[in-house]
């Protein structure tokens, strides 16, 4: 065996491994230093929040993210619009927004004039609003150290016009400091909602028994949803008679309820009695009295005449001072408003589902004899939707 030949081969081994050895040490220690390059650090927790997401709405934006790196004074905090997009239809809009749109929500406080003092979580946004297309953008400078922390910026004012094609949408940070993020913002079209209700109207009449009252006065016959019975009149005596009415309706602009008489009660013979007070058709409701008994003047011998309890009818003009009036203008075609009301009503809140009406005879001893006066009352109710 040849030993130094063996030797020397064992040698040029051993210098071949250093040599492979410091290589590897140097590609591991040196050359990662070689090509490493600094980042931006990503904030965290970072949304846009919209008060519209409607295509060209001016809208309210509010910026939140968590920065992870402190933005040194002067360094700039930029909030770029629509990155990317430069056609106009594709971007948001910042012509209409204004230094003073702009606010510090939490984590800094945005003022309008040049940084003056260094003051800490304090920028200044003057100057800083471009709407140049393609670079829809506000950059606020820091007027001190920003720390790293929970910040939120809003843009108010409903000064940040949205675009106009729908589809999603970035909001960057950036700028000359460390952290960058992206939001996301979906616009999106408004959604049409319709629907109808049927209009409905449930109008009713219900008899009343005596002994019940109306404005303070107590009723003195007992009538039925279609007929209201008198009976036999005497001289100088006032008989009381009354109906309930009812109002049902989702009319917005509620209902009004009016009645008449067909004529006055009439008999076969030809006689009549007239209507409050003494046939003169009384517009006015004024207290009641008696007929004027005038020999010759026959519309003198006998009248009726109508009351309601809506309170809110005409200021409640057939009820005052603890007085109870009467009205007589119900003859013929002339209607005589009784109940009203000015919305929905539900049937059974006095004055505005419900009302009582009553009716007032009274003949003197110069009133024609019959058997058989007789009239019709015709109620109309009138919703307006």
């Amino acid at each position: 065996m040849n030993y130094v030949s063996s030797f020397q081969n064992l040698s040029r081994a051993k210098k071949l491994a250093a040599v492979l050895l410091v290589t590897t040490v140097t590609w591991a220690v040196g050359l990662p230093a070689l090509f490493n390059t600094a980042s931006a650090a990503q904030v965290s927790q970072i949304s846009a929040t919209a008060s519209s997401s409607v295509p060209l709405a001016s809208t309210n934006y509010m910026l939140r993210y968590t920065s992870t790196t402190t933005v040194s004074t002067g360094q700039s905090i930029a909030i770029q619009f629509s990155p990317g997009h430069s056609s106009g239809s594709d971007e948001f809009g910042l012509a209409s927004l204004t230094v003073n749109d702009v606010v510090g929500l939490a984590g800094v406080t945005v003022i309008t004039a040049a940084c003056g003092a260094v003051t800490p979580n304090q920028v200044s946004i003057s100057g800083g609003i471009s709407n140049a297309a393609g670079n829809r953008t506000v950059t606020l400078t820091a007027c001190g150290a920003v720390a790293a922390q929970q910040i939120t910026i809003g843009f108010g004012g409903n000064h940040v016009t949205n675009p106009t094609t729908t589809g999603s949408y970035k909001i960057t940070v950036g700028g000359t400091q460390a952290d960058s993020g992206t939001a996301m913002v979906a616009i999106v079209d408004r959604v049409t909602v319709t629907a109808s209700v049927d209009t409905t109207l449930a109008f009713t009449v219900a008899g009343v028994a005596s002994g019940g009252r109306i404005n303070g006065e107590t009723i003195s016959t007992t009538t039925s949803a279609t007929a209201i019975g008198f009976g036999t009149l005497a001289s100088g005596t006032p008989v009381l008679a009354a109906q309930d009415l009812t109002v049902t309706t989702n009319a917005q602009n509620g209902f009004v309820v009016a009645v008449y008489e067909d004529q006055n009660l009439l008999s076969s013979n030809g006689a009549d009695i007239d209507t409050f007070s003494n046939g003169t058709n009384l517009a006015t409701p004024g207290v009641w009295v008696g007929p004027a008994a005038t020999l010759g003047s026959e519309n003198t011998y006998g009248h009726m005449g109508l009351t309601s309890d809506d309170t809110d009818l005409n200021a409640n003009e057939f009820y005052s001072g603890s007085v109870i009036k009467f009205a007589g203008n119900f003859f013929s075609t002339t209607t005589r408003q009784i109940f009203s009301h000015n919305a929905p009503s539900d049937g059974v809140t006095q004055n505005i589902g419900k009302v009582r009406v009553g009716y007032k005879i009274q003949v003197s001893a110069l009133q024609e004899a019959a058997t058989d006066y007789t009239n019709h009352l015709i109620y109309i109710c009138t919703p307006t939707f």
